[in-house]
C-alpha cells in the first residue's frame, strides 16, 4: 500500500542521487544505463519521475537531440506548474523553439 509506495519512492531518490554522485566516475553511457535502470525497476509518477527525466535529458542531448526534445515534453507534461516543470518550459524554448504551456 502507500507504506510500500513511499519506500520505494525513497530508495529511488537515494538511486537518483548516488547516480548523480557518480556522473563523473561512471561517464555518459554508464549514467543513462543507470538512469534507464532505475527507471524500469521503480515506478515513478508525477514530480518524481519528471525529475529523473529532467536530470536524464541533457545527457541524451549529446547522442540524440529528437530523443533529448521529447524526454524534455513527456517530463513538462508530468506537472508543466512545479519548479522543474517551469524550468523545462525555458528549456524547450531555449533549444528547441517549442512552446509549452
Amino acid at each position: 500500500g502507500n507504506q510500500a509506495r513511499l519506500k520505494e519512492r525513497y530508495e529511488a531518490l537515494i538511486r537518483l542521487s548516488e547516480i548523480k554522485a557518480g556522473i563523473g566516475r561512471a561517464g555518459l553511457d554508464m549514467t543513462l544505463a543507470k538512469l534507464e535502470s532505475l527507471l524500469k525497476e521503480f515506478n515513478l509518477q508525477g514530480r518524481d519521475l519528471q525529475h529523473v527525466l529532467f536530470f536524464q535529458a541533457p545527457l541524451i542531448f549529446r547522442k540524440d537531440r529528437e530523443r533529448c526534445k521529447q524526454t524534455l515534453l513527456i517530463a513538462h507534461k508530468l506537472d508543466p506548474d512545479s519548479k522543474d516543470g517551469k524550468q523545462i518550459a525555458t528549456l524547450l524554448k531555449k533549444v528547441f523553439n517549442v512552446n509549452v504551456k
